[in-house]
């Protein structure tokens, strides 16, 4: 209003000249003086130093979603300092530069012909707006605006080719060079800015300023060398462009006919990402949706017959049951992915062996015994736990020894061991009553008791005096308070099983063997015809069964979020554990979906074991090198088409074989904040680990995928250990190299970057072998490996000194080879 005043306080952090990745590789580096409290710091003590108000965004250059993921990181690293904050996001929208060498001016630079997320970032309509358009999609729980300075000016270019103005001849008497504005230039800049995050009208705005009206002939025309029209003129088209949302805007398009009339063809610049449905009339009254479509940055031509004398085509934005789909930027992924969007219930399937059941009791009693949001499991129901009184059968068959009890289970798991296990000449044999395989005859009371019970609040309680506390609880409250969604939680695993325990087969016939594919999955689906699983696979799919049931009679909807995979260490000598692994998951997404009829992916995100007593000694790929390599890049004879992702390790939480109940709440967080970003933010994952190693005479420089930075040189806190550990550092932080001959020849370790570490050798490494984290050991006193991120988002959840469970991210151990120069 005029004559009121606003007080701001702003900061400003700038890297003249490059990129926002370049700035958190390089996060002392500015180009101008900074702000107290600030001063001798960087970017990461800015964005932790306060819960601001407003963080206003600069694409430059790299790539846009190189661009993108550095925003999105330095969200992340805000919102770890402050996790209740949330800073209304900007995105100040730029320009390409001065277009003196174009003929054609702004509009050719403007208007690229194409655009891709991982091609060189021109700051063109095409790309700003995709960045705008991802960081609106992917956190819809924001407040995300565009300040569209370079949308105005190739406006301001029209109506000056049009002859508006009499001043101003062309858009480059705005610059100052081939970069940066002279004086209207940051008139119309400034204005934006403060119109857009202040709210005032340009027609409020002091266009007298002397910033605005530099005599410096460098600085071009001033601004009140424009006539109060032209100016006004000028505040119209800021006006008119901050009203605008680039992604409410329909794609332009131009219809047409073949060239041998046989098709109708439609033209459409359909912005990438952007998703809409062709829709078809024959009377304009009634339409008929015919096709959705992504956008893939570039004019594109789609056709369609029509045996009918005339027909109409229009574009419509998708409404709330339709899938979205966009475009991973991740070697491993598909071309196009459907977008989650939570449903009313969101289900995260905990699965494996006995750590993904909670087998902990003997560590401590459960942690989240109370449910702070609206989340839930299945209601209390009776389950018979049959057992051997005796340690010997008289066949394989022979039941005469068993006896059972009655307990109440909380709803949460499915029978979780082999109970029924009985001795035949000493052998371990795993046949029920009657004959039936263990697994299968569990699953089949297991499916029966689940029609009888309903939802309830979800929580830990004490089971057997053998379970205490899951991953479920920890990671579904995670979740809810990281994205408002709400999740139903449920665990499903057998204790010490080996995969082919754990999944499915496409067969003929049943297979009788213990433990193998006896259950007919078509039971669940006609679908899944030919499909038989273990008992422990079909008991997963019997808890999403009942699940959709009980959301479809309250009228909710229903999704299978994620699945979180906690198993491998009885694998350890399982020749073929990638190929088994990936067939699991593709097996588990053909069934849930049929069940569900959902079109998303279901993720699954592993639990690194990366140590198990049974590894000691060993050398060479191990099978759980075989699941982080699944993850990674999706290697091996089969492809589960991107839809693994690896967490991180175990090591930090020093488990002996199965974590404590703290280190699962520890865990449990780390998990949620995977499958926030994978899901709900849609962002590439990779854990801390090993990117590229560059060597050099005396020394390597290791590059590290980073989730949060900075890198940092940590111990576990003691809260979050299943075993007490040292409050020392391990000799070289976990870093090892040895010359060919086996002898050390590391002398030192530091942290160069945010993302690398340096190790200076005692002679030149090449044809050396560089480890880290010293795999293959048990837990010890000593963490294995001291190398972490800075995530720090909060644990939900504290310890009785109210002090929060450790969420960092650690790094991956590993073992390579230096190359030796040719």
């Amino acid at each position: 209003m005029p004559g009121a005043s606003v007080t701001i306080d702003p900061h400003f952090h700038t890297n003249c000249g490059q990129s926002l990745a370049n700035t958190l590789e390089n996060p002392t580096v500015t180009c101008a003086a900074l702000k107290a409290p600030y001063t001798d710091g960087s970017i990461y003590d800015a964005l932790t130093g306060e819960p601001w108000s407003a963080i206003v965004f600069q694409p430059f250059s790299g790539t846009a979603h190189s661009e993108l993921e550095a925003i999105k990181t330095m969200i992340d690293i805000q919102r770890g300092a402050y996790p209740e904050n949330r800073p209304e996001i900007y995105l100040y929208a730029t320009w390409p530069g001065r277009p003196e060498a174009v003929a054609d001016g702004f509009r050719t630079l403007w208007e690229q012909d194409s655009f891709s997320p991982e091609n060189s970032f021109a700051r063109d309509r095409k790309g700003l707006h995709w960045i705008y358009h991802r960081l609106k999609t992917d956190y819809p729980d924001w407040d995300v605006s565009y300040i569209g300075v370079g949308d105005m000016l190739a406006e301001l270019e029209e109506r000056i080719d049009a002859g508006t103005f009499s001043t101003l001849k062309n858009i480059r008497q705005i610059f100052a060079d081939d970069i940066h504005h002279g004086n209207i230039g940051h008139w119309i800049a400034a204005q934006s800015m403060t119109t857009a995050i202040l709210g005032m009208s340009p027609d409020d705005f002091n266009d007298s300023y002397h910033w605005y009206n530099n005599s410096d002939g460098g600085y071009g025309l001033k601004v009140l060398d424009l006539s109060s029209g032209e100016r006004a003129s000028i505040k119209s088209i800021i006006s008119q462009i901050l009203e605008m949302d680039p992604d409410e805007a329909l794609p332009s398009f131009h219809p047409q006919l073949s060239l041998d009339a046989s098709q109708f063809e439609m033209h459409i610049d359909l912005p990438y990402d952007q998703n809409l449905i062709v829709e078809e009339s024959f009377d304009l009254n009634s339409w008929q949706a015919i096709e959705q479509i992504t956008g893939s940055g570039a004019t594109g031509v789609t056709g369609y017959r029509t045996e009918a004398p005339s027909a109409f085509f229009r574009f419509s934005k998708l409404i709330s049951e339709n899938v979205a789909y966009f475009q991973p930027v991740e070697s491993k992924a598909p071309e196009l992915r459907a977008e989650y969007v939570a449903a009313d219930i969101n289900h995260v399937i905990v699965a494996g062996q006995s750590n993904a059941v909670g087998y902990n009791a003997v560590h401590g009693d459960p942690i989240t015994t109370t449910q702070p949001y609206d989340n839930l499991m299945f209601g209390p129901m009776l389950m018979w736990r049959y057992y051997s009184t005796s340690s010997e059968a008289a066949s394989h068959k022979d039941s005469t020894v068993l006896d059972f009890d009655l307990w109440i289970g909380s709803g949460l798991r499915a029978p979780t061991d082999s109970v029924l296990t009985l001795k035949v000449g000493g052998d371990s044999v795993f046949w029920g009553p009657g004959g039936q395989a263990t697994t299968a005859w569990q699953y089949e009371n297991y499916r029966q008791t689940l029609q009888g019970v309903g939802f309830q609040s979800l929580h830990e309680s004490l089971e057997q005096d053998k379970h205490a506390e899951s991953f479920a609880s920890t990671v579904c409250n995670a979740l809810t308070r990281r994205t408002g969604a709400r999740f139903f939680g449920s665990v499903s695993g057998i204790g010490g099983a080996a995969i082919y325990m754990l999944d499915a087969r496409q067969r003929t016939t049943p297979e009788s063997y213990p433990y193998r594919y006896t259950v007919d999955l078509s039971t669940f689906s006609p679908q899944l015809t030919g499909y038989y699983g273990t008992g422990a696979f079909a008991q997963t799919l019997a808890q999403v069964e009942r699940a959709k049931q009980l959301a479809d009679d309250q009228g909710l909807s229903y999704k299978v979020a994620a699945i979180v995979w906690v198993q491998g260490e009885s694998d350890h000598s399982n020749t073929s554990y990638a190929g088994s692994f990936t067939a699991m998951v593709n097996y588990y997404n053909l069934c849930i979906k049929a069940i569900t009829g959902q079109l998303e992916d279901v993720f699954v995100f592993t639990d690194s074991v990366t140590y198990n007593h049974s590894y000691a000694g060993q050398s060479g790929v191990l099978p759980i090198d075989e699941q982080f390599q699944v993850a990674h890049e999706d290697s091996g004879t089969k492809s589960n088409l991107g839809r693994v992702y690896s967490v991180g390790p175990r090591y930090p939480y020093n488990p002996s074989t199965h974590y404590a109940p703290q280190s699962v709440v520890a865990k449990g967080e780390v998990i949620a904040q995977v499958i926030e970003r994978v899901l709900f933010r849609r962002r590439p994952w990779e854990p801390l680990s090993i990117k590229s190693v560059s060597a050099h005479e005396s020394y390597l420089d290791c590059q590290f995928y980073v989730p949060v930075p900075p890198l940092q040189w940590s111990i576990t806190l003691g809260n979050s250990t299943s075993e007490p550990v040292s409050d020392s550092f391990s000799s070289n932080y976990g870093f090892e190299v040895k010359s060919a001959s086996g002898e050390s020849i590391l002398d030192s370790v530091a942290l160069i970057s945010p993302t690398r570490v340096r190790l200076t050798c005692t002679e030149n490494p090449a044809g050396a072998t560089l480890e880290y984290g010293n795999r293959v050991l048990g837990s010890g006193v000593l963490l294995r490996g001291n190398l972490s991120d800075s995530h720090d988002f909060p644990s939900l959840y504290t310890d009785a000194e109210g002090q929060h469970y450790d969420t960092r991210n650690w790094a991956m151990p590993f073992t390579l080879v230096i190359e030796e120069e040719d």
